[in-house]
């Protein structure tokens, strides 16, 4: 009989302990939604979460699995914006496999959302000037089109053509079959 008791017992404080502690659980902040990932370009990154009160959170990251080395910045979130936030990590390795997790500040309890994302390569390092010369000059038109899109009226896609033309120094009337894509 006594050895029930024991057990009857240690299954009571057992039972109590996890109450307890989902109590206290359930009153510290914690991620509830998230993350999402968002603008990758070939050195940044946007992360998103949403926490369970108005609070802040941040992210570790780091080339490896295991060792999260950088720690990003740390953003707040307000009852204002749905306790949303966005993190941005920039100064990132073009074509570069990156591991993270989210942090909440000041609690030592893992949040357990994190994985994995891959920056866009750099285009810069797939033109060649001999072979893709033409792909090369609208890319530098585009640029130069957008430079001055204040300047420019607002007109339609024929007379950007035209204007694109100019700057590049051709006749549209000489070289009626190139199209540029805008």
């Amino acid at each position: 009989m006594p050895r029930f008791d024991l057990i009857l017992l240690a299954a009571c404080f057992c039972y109590c302990s996890s109450e307890v502690s989902f109590a206290l659980a359930e009153n510290e902040n914690h991620i509830t939604h998230g993350p999402i990932l968002g603008r990758l370009s070939p050195n940044s990154i946007r992360i998103w979460a949403r926490t369970a009160r108005t609070g802040s959170f941040g992210v570790r990251y780091g080339l490896s699995p295991k060792e999260f080395r950088i720690t990003g910045p740390v953003v707040s979130t307000q009852l204002e914006h749905d306790n949303t936030g966005w993190v941005v990590l920039s100064g990132l390795k073009a074509n570069t496999k990156y591991f993270y997790h989210l942090f909440l500040p000041g609690s030592q309890r893992p949040t357990g959302r994190g994985g994995s994302f891959k920056t866009l390569p750099d285009t810069t390092d797939y033109v060649d000037p001999e072979l893709n010369r033409q792909r090369s000059l609208q890319l530098q038109l585009r640029v130069r089109l957008w430079e001055q899109s204040d300047k420019l009226p607002r007109a339609g896609a024929a007379d950007l053509q035209d204007h694109a033309r100019a700057i590049e120094g051709q006749d549209p009337l000489r070289h009626p079959q190139r199209r540029l894509a805008v």
